[in-house]
């Protein structure tokens, strides 16, 4: 079934699902954190949100002007971000299928890497050589990270912080891989001044 995608059981070795109905090839896929959405996209710019394990899909989402290239979920499966080979990125709410805002890495460059914050409020995107975060809600960017070569992948995370700072004030670290040379560099963001 070439207008198909198989998921299998790793635990078990068993076909768990078909999702079936594709238009073009799959080069992006994410899964919900309960195992019972699967997100794809590809050549023919749709993100396309199943059901599983019936396989039925649940939207058709349109937003893109180019093939997708990476599909990253928030932990908590509400938020999915989804990057293009043109720089284009679109936050949807997983649930209704809704856009809810919409990021460009600039100058029609390709997404690389993308992460969601576990909650969904925060965006790291990478793009030949350079990490963009910004804040889900206000659109807002907050920090440009340098790293001069290709970031192979994104990790964006809440950290506790020290006692002298206020609970209620999130540090997302952002790690930055060169896959070539294993090379790591770690940038420390604070973001204050986030919208509620």
């Amino acid at each position: 079934e070439a207008d198909s995608l198989k998921v299998w059981s790793v635990a078990s070795g068993t076909l768990a699902g078909t999702a079936a109905g594709l238009a073009s090839n799959v080069t992006a896929l994410a899964f919900s954190p309960d195992g019972r959405t699967m997100i794809s996209g590809g050549h023919d710019e749709a993100v396309r949100v199943w059901d599983l394990p019936s396989g039925r899909a649940r939207h058709v989402l349109a937003g893109h002007r180019a093939q997708l290239r990476r599909i990253a979920m928030a932990a908590g499966g509400g938020a999915v971000a989804t990057g293009d080979h043109e720089g284009g990125i679109v936050v949807w709410d997983a649930g209704s299928g809704r856009s809810n805002a919409r990021f460009d890495v600039g100058s029609k460059r390709a997404v690389e890497a993308l992460e969601l914050s576990a909650d969904g409020r925060h965006l790291v995107a990478t793009s030949q050589g350079q990490g963009r975060v910004w804040e889900v809600k206000t659109g807002r960017e907050l920090r440009v990270l340098e790293h001069g070569m290709r970031i192979a992948g994104v990790v964006a995370d809440y950290v506790t912080l020290g006692v002298d700072r206020p609970a209620d004030v999130p540090l997302v670290e952002a790690v930055l891989r060169d896959n070539a040379a294993q090379h790591a560099l770690f940038e420390r963001t604070q973001l204050m001044g986030r919208g509620s």
